[in-house]
């Protein structure tokens, strides 16, 4: 074995800004929600986001050759 060793550092930095926008959602239009009074007016969930992206996330490592 040779003394060529070599050391590699990273940092990979995902969704820095930390944005939030819908990745994934349920298009099926529903009237379903609370119990309607008298006093409420109708409730209508639509679009109904099922996954968004995710926070910031960072990941650090070390690499030797």
């Amino acid at each position: 074995m040779g003394d060529n060793r070599r050391v590699q550092a990273f940092f990979d930095l995902y969704n820095q800004f930390n944005a939030n926008p819908v990745t994934d959602a349920n298009l099926n239009f529903t009237t379903a929600g609370p119990p309607r009074t008298a006093a409420s007016l109708p409730t209508y969930d639509w679009p109904v986001p099922l996954q968004i992206l995710q926070g910031r996330f960072a990941k650090v490592g070390f690499q030797l050759d």
